[in-house]
């Protein structure tokens, strides 16, 4: 009669640890993968409606502060860039005073922009977005607040890690996303896309 050697015997155990540890990674991998971030909108994606609560800017646009109102909407087919920031610190204030002026400059191409801020705290919000119109300006675009204010709007699918999103579209298109996190706009990226949706 034989028996198993000792080394098989240590062996079972330790293919059994390994089938657990396969199992527990599997069943890891999933769990993340259901509650990853959606990625930001692609390429040639069509450019949702959402709704903002103007605070501040666009000082000649018709809407009042404090209204609710869809600048999708109003804007159309028209080249915009739509900027969603968490945070307006940093080289923020540098792009609104970009966006500002090349609305400003650019009637022809009838550019549009618009800033609207995301957060936890909506009071906090209001403040910061005020903060912003003083500081760069704002006379052209609205800075505004979500009306999905936690989020931004569900169908943006802006990661809850990003700063700042940057979409840039024409023809009521996605042309170019730019995500960044907290202090990093890379601003000159952001001009060359619009340049060229101008072209």
């Amino acid at each position: 009669m034989s028996f198993p050697s000792h080394s098989a015997s240590w062996r079972i155990p330790a293919v059994l640890a390994t089938c657990r540890w396969l199992v527990f990674s599997l069943f890891v991998s999933h769990a993340v993968a259901k509650t990853a971030p959606e990625s930001p909108l692609q390429e040639g994606d069509p450019l949702g409606i959402f709704y903002v609560t103007k605070v501040a800017g666009a000082v000649d646009d018709g809407v009042e502060a404090g209204e609710e109102v869809c600048y999708r909407c109003r804007y159309g087919s028209s080249p915009m860039v739509i900027v969603f920031a968490r945070r307006i610190d940093g080289p923020m204030v540098e792009l609104t005073e970009w966006l500002d002026e090349a609305v400003e400059k650019d009637q022809e191409s009838r550019l549009r922009g618009i800033i609207t801020l995301w957060g936890d705290k909506t009071s906090e919000l209001k403040k910061e977005a005020s903060v912003l119109a003083a500081k760069a300006s704002a006379d052209q675009i609205p800075i505004s607040i979500a009306k999905q204010d936690k989020t931004g709007p569900l169908n943006y699918k802006l990661p809850p890690e990003a700063s700042v999103i940057v979409v840039i579209a024409a023809n009521s298109q996605v042309y170019r996303t730019h995500t960044f996190r907290e202090g990093n706009i890379d601003v000159p990226a952001i001009i060359s896309d619009v340049e060229q949706i101008l072209d």
